[in-house]
């Protein structure tokens, strides 16, 4: 069996290295073939990952390449983590939208359309290649945004996607520390789409645990920030919402903290990433590495190889994905990509209808956004830089067509290397 890893300089990698350790008794004798651009720190996560895997005693065989088409040649599963410019692009997402009055965040709003632009281009590609190369591999796609290149994917005809994002498993990892309970062992109901929406059931052993988490949620309201926040749109929702539902309804608050920033999240990533590959570099030199600095949460890369595991072995676990809506949410197109839960098999992730209902103002809101982002997905297929600009002002963080206008000018000029098809 051969997975290969798109993106495997990223120092997310060495999480998902972790991750085979939990599934070795199904993925054990596998060969990980990191492939990036980015030889240098590809290097890096090669070595710890070696050093890694022969600590633990598992039957994994790393090997690296820098070419995409080695890495895909034969592989069984293709694990794709790119970011089409690096976190310098993400910065540009990030501070062109503040200077022009709205939130500037990765994934949602301006910075998240622009993103799109980038990804979208690769990941057909990509897939493109796999056919060739890999006809019968299954992509798991980490690739932001997840929601929108699962589209672009899917509307290309290439149905062996399943797409991923590990906020919910965030949010299962942080409730089960809230009701002394092992995350494992709670199931969650998500409606909506990626970034924008909530989860509307919470069980344990067929017991519904949302209405003491609701409960708690009132005592949580006078807390400031974040937390504060997201207890009072739990309240008010009666459903605990994405961490990313705060920029829709806390803008102006938010908007305000961001202007006030020194750095974007970006720019203090750039900043701490050498320290995070100087400490991997050291642990690769140890017999047995231990990582006290990281990237991401624990738990990032048990979700995708959790995934693989359960398409190898047959297992039907149940986990949130991204996919084609086709009638499960019957306010959102057919053709919309939601996120709900899913029964994951060799053929791929099964939706499964959630438990549930939304606030009517809530699905108001994410149907806007579904109708941008399918507009946007179309402007990055096309090349169309009118309808980027009908997506950017149809966004609910965008306030005027004028802003619009200049958002997509400014942001197509600062990525104009990234953006061959405009």
């Amino acid at each position: 069996m051969k997975i290969a890893v798109i993106g495997g300089a990223s120092a997310f990698t060495p999480g998902i290295i972790e991750g085979l350790f939990a599934e070795k008794a199904v993925l054990g004798g596998a060969e990980v073939c990191l492939m990036d651009i980015d030889r240098e720190n590809l290097a890096v996560i090669a070595a710890l990952s070696r050093r890694m895997v022969e600590a633990q005693g598992s039957q994994y065989t790393i090997t690296d390449t820098a070419v995409l088409d080695e890495a895909l040649t034969g592989a069984d599963y293709v694990l794709c983590q790119v970011r089409i410019g690096g976190l310098e692009a993400r910065a540009l997402d990030e501070i062109i939208p503040r200077r022009l009055g709205c939130i500037g965040q990765e994934t949602t709003g301006p910075g998240g359309l622009s993103f799109a632009w980038r990804s979208i281009p690769f990941m057909l590609d990509l897939t493109r290649r796999m056919r060739s190369l890999c006809p019968k591999a299954h992509l798991i796609n980490y690739a932001n945004p997840t929601g929108q290149v699962a589209r672009a994917v899917l509307d290309s005809g290439f149905s062996k996607i399943t797409a991923i994002c590990d906020e919910l498993l965030g949010i299962q990892i942080v409730l089960g520390q809230l009701l002394r309970i092992s995350h494992k062992h709670l199931a969650l109901d998500n409606i909506g789409i990626n970034h924008c929406g909530a989860v509307t059931a919470v069980r344990c052993q067929d017991r519904e645990l949302l209405p003491r988490l609701l409960v708690l949620s009132g005592a949580l309201r006078l807390v400031p920030g974040f937390v504060g926040r997201v207890a009072h749109l739990t309240k008010q929702l009666k459903a605990l919402p994405s961490p990313y539902l705060l920029y829709y309804y806390f803008t102006r608050e938010i908007l305000r903290e961001q202007q006030k920033m020194q750095r974007t999240r970006a720019q203090q990533l750039i900043l701490q990433l050498p320290a995070i590959y100087n400490h991997y570099r050291e642990q690769a030199e140890q017999s047995s590495p231990r990582l006290r600095l990281r990237r991401g949460m624990a738990g990032h890369g048990d979700l995708a190889v959790q995934i693989i595991a359960a398409m190898q072995a047959e297992r039907q676990d149940r986990i949130v994905v991204n996919g084609r809506n086709e009638g499960l949410i019957n306010w959102l197109p057919a053709e919309a990509i939601v996120e709900v839960p899913s029964h994951v098999s060799s053929k791929g992730a099964r939706l499964l209808p959630a438990s549930g209902e939304l606030d009517d103002g809530l699905k108001e809101l994410i149907m806007r956004v579904e109708r941008a982002e399918a507009l946007n997905v179309a402007a990055a297929v096309k090349g169309d830089r009118q309808l980027a600009i009908e997506a950017m002002r149809l966004h609910p963080l965008v306030p005027t067509h004028q802003t619009a206008q200049l958002l997509v000018a400014d942001l197509m000029e600062a990525q104009r290397r990234h953006l061959p098809q405009f």
